[in-house]
């Protein structure tokens, strides 16, 4: 008996976590991991988006580029299409980048045409993006 009240006339420290405490921290966690990994998903997102801005900017310039070195007369309306490693494609393949190049005579004035370029794409969540480049190119 006297070890009995030796123990409860002591005061003990007790040494670990509840389980409520365990589990409020494991809350608190798994919130701050979802958050992070949102953010995650959206990087990949934006970082895919800016791949395929700079990729569609690029076909457009270099579109732009053709225009200007073909002849006058031979100036024509274009459509093609491209992979993403910028080689022809067919434009009824998913993910394909399709530039349309459309040619305006006399714009803005006589003897100047209009070099209208869009290029546009489906990213992975199936919407659709384009972007547009303008430029003139004078006959003499």
């Amino acid at each position: 008996m006297k070890s009995l009240n030796i123990i409860k006339g002591r005061k003990t420290r007790r040494k670990g976590f509840t389980l409520l405490e365990v589990m409020i921290t494991l809350g608190l966690l798994s919130f701050e991991i979802l958050a992070v990994m949102a953010m995650f998903s959206a990087s990949v997102k934006a970082n895919s988006f800016a791949q395929n801005l700079t990729t569609a900017s690029s076909l457009a310039q270099t579109g732009i580029e053709a225009a200007k070195n073909t002849a006058y007369a031979d100036l024509v309306d274009t459509t093609e299409c491209f992979d993403r490693n910028l080689t022809s494609a067919n434009c009824a393949d998913p993910g394909v980048f399709n530039r349309q190049l459309t040619i305006t005579r006399d714009v803005p004035i006589a003897g100047m045409t209009e070099v209208e370029i869009e290029v546009s794409w489906v990213d992975m969540s199936g919407n659709s993006h384009s972007t547009h480049m303008v430029s003139s190119i004078s006959m003499y």
